[in-house]
């Protein structure tokens, strides 16, 4: 065993007096042939020494009844060296675990998932798993969303119900529905296992920055994802992005209420999108402007607005982009074929290029889309 690299206080901890010696070499010898290592296999005994005292059959049908679940040989091991106790477990425990997943729903693919993730779920009782999944069906949770989520945050089998509930109970008690709940912690589940301060954290930091509590609340609703715990930097940065390239602290907070989603873009696609627009020839000032009034720009690829100002520019229409930078979001071919009817009846009044559909119908009595099918 000192060969192997085991220690001296190993061999006593292990105590090995209880274990047959030509049962070690089999074992260590199986272990061998799996491409474990020798530290693999030191700590696998450490574990759970009583291995030695185990028969190489014994262990050669825990890992056969492992691969029968749908584990391949090198999953099989991985799963042995990171919860070793599971070759302490006997064939009719691992088959009632088994048993139990799939009368809660979940396919064989899950429950490799749900094992290769947290193993040692293996271990415990049936009523944990049932309890937890019974908890989210008394909120409303959907079936499919329950094995959802506990495909992506195995460990909630094994939470205390406690402890969910308070995680529940913070969402709340800043006024989220129950609906809204729900779609959130089942986009991120990691919500109910990871630090209870996730929450806190972001909300705490967008109020001392200026946002309103409601606007808030709205932003979290519409992108979930900046109550990842990684998220808070990220968040900072693009909030000072924004005021790095000259909006006011009013501007980015009603800009971002407006359209959360500008906090899911890079920094750099942030910028991309003010230095593109103000390379077509405007001011600084000009260009904030367009942003502060139609915030959705920062989602539109900067060829097709491109597009879109050297139309304007083109036909003498500049000026309504200054006074309406909505303008850039309207579909392109939508605006020419209204433009090359105006033209061909020749209409001066220019401004009805942007009346709404109803009303240019009803002036006209003409459909927009029957235009830029012309």
């Amino acid at each position: 065993m000192l060969d192997i690299g085991f220690t001296e206080r190993d061999i006593k901890l292990i105590n090995t007096r209880s274990h047959n010696l030509y049962n070690f070499k089999k074992i260590y010898n199986y272990f061998k042939e799996s491409n474990l290592t020798n530290e693999e296999f030191i700590q696998i005994v450490k574990t759970t020494p009583i291995i030695l005292s185990t028969s190489i059959e014994n262990i050669k049908n825990r890992v056969s009844l492992i691969q029968n679940i749908g584990f391949n040989k090198i999953d099989t091991f991985n799963i042995i060296k990171n919860y070793p106790y599971i070759l302490e477990l006997n064939e009719e425990k691992i088959n009632n675990k088994i048993d139990s997943f799939n009368r809660l729903g979940f396919s064989n693919k899950d429950i490799i998932n749900i094992i290769s993730i947290n193993p040692s779920l293996l271990s415990i009782d049936n009523s944990g798993l049932e309890n937890s999944f019974n908890y989210f069906r008394e909120l409303d949770y959907p079936e499919q969303e329950i094995l959802n989520i506990i495909n992506k945050e195995p460990s909630l089998i094994n939470t205390n119900i406690d402890f969910l509930k308070e995680r529940i109970n913070k969402f709340k008690i800043l006024g989220f529905t129950k609906e809204e709940i729900i779609k959130i912690t089942s986009m991120l589940p990691s919500l109910f296992v990871e630090e209870n301060t996730l929450l806190a954290n972001k909300f705490n930091y967008l109020f001392e920055f200026g946002f309103e509590e409601e606007d808030i609340i709205k932003i979290i609703k519409k992108i979930p994802t900046i109550l990842k715990a990684n998220y808070l930097d990220l968040l900072e940065n693009k909030l000072n992005k924004l005021l790095e390239l000259g909006f006011s602290k009013e501007d980015v907070i009603n800009i971002t209420s407006f359209n959360p989603y500008i906090l899911l873009y890079s920094t750099d696609n942030i910028s991309n999108q003010i230095y593109s627009v103000r390379e077509l020839g405007y001011s600084l000032e000009d260009v904030l402007k367009m942003f502060k009034d139609c915030p959705l720009l920062f989602g539109y690829d900067i060829v097709s607005i491109t597009k879109k100002i050297n139309f304007y520019k083109d036909n003498n229409l500049e000026e309504h982009i200054l006074n309406n930078s909505k303008l850039l979001i309207y579909n392109l071919d939508y605006i020419k074929g209204r433009w090359n009817y105006l033209s061909y009846n020749n209409i001066q009044d220019k401004d009805d290029l942007f009346l709404s559909e109803k009303d240019f119908n009803n002036k006209y009595n003409v459909n927009s889309l029957d235009l830029i099918k012309e």
